[in-house]
C-alpha cells in the first residue's frame, strides 16, 4: 500500500511531463507579466496624471486603479490559471501524491505573483498600510481566478494573439507551402509526409480514391489535397483527383518511392501516342467518285465523322477561300484540311489519295 502510495498506480515519464508543463508556465508567466509591466508603465507615465488632473483627490486614484486593474486583469487571470488543468498537470498529479505539493507550489507562486502586480498599482495610488493592500489584492484575484467573463475575455484575447502571431505560419500549412508541425513526430515511426503534384496527363486524373486505391496498392495515406487556394483535408474515398492536384501523403520512405515511381509511370506518354496525336495539313481532290460531290458542308460530315477541319477550298482558278456550309462540292474542288495523321487516312480512305504539306 505504501509503494502504491508512493509511486502511484500508473507509471508515466515524469522528466518530460514536469519539463513540458514547467517551460510552458515559464513562457506563459514571462509573457504575460512582461505585458503587465508595460501597462503599468505606460498608464502611470500618462493615464494616471490625466484621471488624477481630472479627477483630484481618492477617486481620480480610484479611477486611475480600476483602469489599469482592468486591463492587467484578463493576463494576471492567465499568469494564475492557465495550465492547471492541461494534461501534464493532471497527469502528474493523479500518478503520484508525491507530486501534489510541487504541483500546489507553482499555484501558488503564480497567484502571489498576481498579488504582487495588483499590490504595486494599488501601493501606487494610495497611502494604505500593507496589511490593508495585500487584503483587496487578495479580493481583487479571487474575483479574477472565478470571474466567467474575464476568464472568456482572457481566452479571446490569447487566441486573437497566437493567430496574429501565427497567420502567416497557418496561412502557409493551409496552402502547402510548409509542412504541419505534426510532420517531425512521424519520424520517430519511420513515416514521413511528402507532397506530390498530379500531372495533367495523368491516367490518375478524374479518378476517385476508392478506384485508384492507393493505401493498398502503395501502403500510403492521403492527408490533403492542394487544389487552388482550396484544402481537402482528411478526403473521401469518393473525392476525386484533378491535373494539378498537390496531394499530401504518409508513408515510409519505401513505400513513397514506389508510389513516386507509379505516379511518373501514370503520367508518362508513349511516343506512338505522340506521333499519332500531330496534326498535318493536307489537301484532295473531289472527283467523280468522291463520296464528297454534290454534297454541302454539313452533309459531308467531315468534322463530325472524321474529327477534320476544313481550312479552305480551291475551285477552279479561284484563289484558296473559306468553305460556304451551304455550297455543296463540286467536281474538281481541293480541298485544304487539318487533322491527325489516323482521321486524314480515313477521310480520304488511302495514305495516297492526299498531298501532305
Amino acid at each position: 500500500f505504501l509503494n502504491h502510495y508512493a509511486s502511484g498506480s500508473q507509471p508515466v515519464n515524469h522528466d518530460s511531463l514536469w519539463k513540458k508543463l514547467i517551460l510552458s508556465l515559464v513562457r506563459i508567466t514571462l509573457v504575460y507579466s512582461i505585458i503587465c509591466v508595460a501597462i503599468i508603465a505606460l498608464a502611470f507615465r500618462f493615464v494616471v496624471p490625466l484621471l488624477q488632473h481630472s479627477l483630484p483627490g481618492f477617486w481620480g486614484s480610484l479611477l486611475s486603479a480600476m483602469v489599469i486593474i482592468l486591463c492587467i486583469a484578463p493576463f494576471l487571470r492567465a499568469i494564475m490559471i492557465k495550465k492547471n488543468h492541461s494534461v501534464e498537470f493532471v497527469m502528474l498529479w493523479n500518478d503520484s501524491r508525491g507530486n501534489r505539493a510541487p504541483l500546489l507550489a507553482t499555484i501558488v507562486l503564480r497567484l502571489l505573483l498576481g498579488i504582487s502586480f495588483v499590490m504595486f498599482v494599488i501601493a501606487g495610488l494610495f497611502k494604505w498600510s500593507v496589511g490593508l493592500v495585500f487584503g483587496v489584492a487578495l479580493l481583487l484575484v479571487i474575483l479574477m481566478v472565478f470571474s466567467r467573463r474575464l476568464k472568456k475575455q482572457s481566452i479571446l484575447i490569447e487566441r486573437t494573439f497566437f493567430q496574429n502571431l501565427r497567420s502567416r505560419d497557418i496561412r502557409a500549412e493551409y496552402m502547402g507551402e510548409k509542412k504541419p508541425e505534426y510532420a517531425g513526430r512521424l519520424l520517430s515511426r519511420d513515416l514521413h509526409l511528402a507532397d506530390f503534384v498530379v500531372p495533367g496527363e495523368s491516367e490518375w486524373a478524374g479518378k476517385t480514391l476508392a478506384e485508384l486505391n492507393f493505401g493498398k496498392k502503395y501502403g500510403i495515406h492521403v492527408v490533403s489535397i492542394l487544389r487552388g487556394r482550396k484544402r481537402i483535408n482528411i478526403p473521401g474515398a469518393s473525392v476525386c483527383l484533378f491535373p494539378q492536384d498537390k496531394i499530401q501523403v504518409i508513408a515510409t520512405d519505401e513505400e513513397l518511392n514506389l508510389f513516386g515511381e507509379a505516379l511518373d509511370k501514370a503520367a508518362a506518354m508513349q511516343m506512338d501516342v505522340i506521333e499519332k496525336s500531330e496534326t498535318k495539313l493536307c489537301q484532295f481532290r473531289v472527283d467523280e467518285h468522291s463520296p464528297f460531290l454534290n454534297k454541302t458542308l454539313k452533309e459531308a460530315g467531315i468534322r463530325e465523322k472524321y474529327h477534320c477541319l476544313i481550312v479552305g477550298v480551291e475551285r477552279g482558278d479561284n484563289t484558296l477561300h473559306a468553305p460556304n456550309p451551304y455550297e455543296p462540292f463540286a467536281e474538281g474542288d481541293v480541298v485544304w484540311i487539318v487533322g491527325e495523321i489516323h482521321d486524314v487516312y480515313q477521310l480520304t480512305n488511302s495514305p495516297y489519295n492526299y498531298n501532305e504539306e
